[in-house]
């Protein structure tokens, strides 16, 4: 996950002159899901070579219903 953030990305923009980019993480595990603001920090880092990167990590751990059977806003779970 690191490469793509750091490299991958940035070089894709700088080739292809892009200023902004996202980046988006499927975390399935609480190990990965608990690293979102380290992700954050490295796409602010990744502004010096002239880019804009905005990181988003999508909570896709099996701690929560599906969204198909909420019933209240007490239920959803939005951080």
């Amino acid at each position: 996950m690191n490469k793509g953030i750091e490299y991958q990305l940035p070089l894709y923009q700088h080739v292809t002159e892009v200023d902004y980019g996202v980046y988006s993480i499927v975390c399935n595990e609480d190990n990965s899901y608990n690293k979102n603001d380290y992700f954050r920090e490295k796409a602010t880092e990744n502004q010096m070579y002239g880019v804009l990167i905005e990181c988003f990590c999508i909570n896709a751990r099996k701690n929560k219903e599906s969204a198909s059977k909420i019933k209240s806003y007490d239920e959803m779970l939005i951080d």
